[in-house]
């Protein structure tokens, strides 16, 4: 099992690196911009997320995954905060326990549902309408380079103003009735 993850899918995710017609970018993307989670990032509802030393807050990516001829899972795909797309972001995004995933749950093709992303009490909400490509034609588009197979997961996107949380805070990302809670401690 790999999991690919779209990079800058959601419309306001873009839209927030400014010009991309400057250094470095050069344009914007013309093809899905994709990045591997590693089996180490892997982690369940529940479990702790680990804030690294000297690291204040963390990203939490809450976000639709398809786990390929099985269904959809609910992911929060954590980082620590980074500003740029043209480096790979290994340090940041492959961490340990860094990729939470719920049990696998079934729906049509495309999903176009709210994404609720709760840190404690203060709730942001993104849609899949949003999303510059749905997994769909994330799928016909990767299919054209690179073979996804059973099991595999591709996750849609890290929605824009994706909330940040430390040590203590409790964080839930929701879609529809499915939903994974986990809590931040230190490392």
């Amino acid at each position: 099992m790999t999991v690919y993850a779209a990079a800058l899918n959601f419309r306001g995710s873009l839209e927030a690196l400014g010009d991309l017609n400057a250094e470095p970018y050069k344009g914007p993307p013309k093809a899905p911009v994709l990045y591997i989670k590693p089996p180490n990032t892997l982690s369940v509802s529940g479990a702790p997320i680990r804030v690294p030393k000297g690291v204040s807050k963390l990203k939490m990516g809450g976000t639709l995954g398809w786990v390929v001829g099985k269904g959809w899972v609910v992911a929060n795909d954590i980082s620590i905060p980074h500003s740029s797309y043209f480096r790979p972001a290994i340090k940041e995004r492959c961490r340990d326990g860094f990729l939470v995933l719920s049990p696998i749950f079934f729906r049509g093709a495309d999903v176009d549902a709210d994404i609720r992303i709760t840190v404690n009490e203060k709730t942001t909400v993104a849609s899949t309408r949003d999303l510059i490509r749905p997994v769909t034609k994330l799928i016909e588009e990767i299919s054209e380079f690179l073979t996804l197979g059973l099991g595999d997961i591709l996750l849609s996107g890290e929605p824009p103003n994706a909330p940040l949380a430390g040590v203590g805070d409790r964080v839930w990302v929701q879609i529809d009735d499915v939903a994974i809670e986990n809590v931040l401690e230190p490392e």
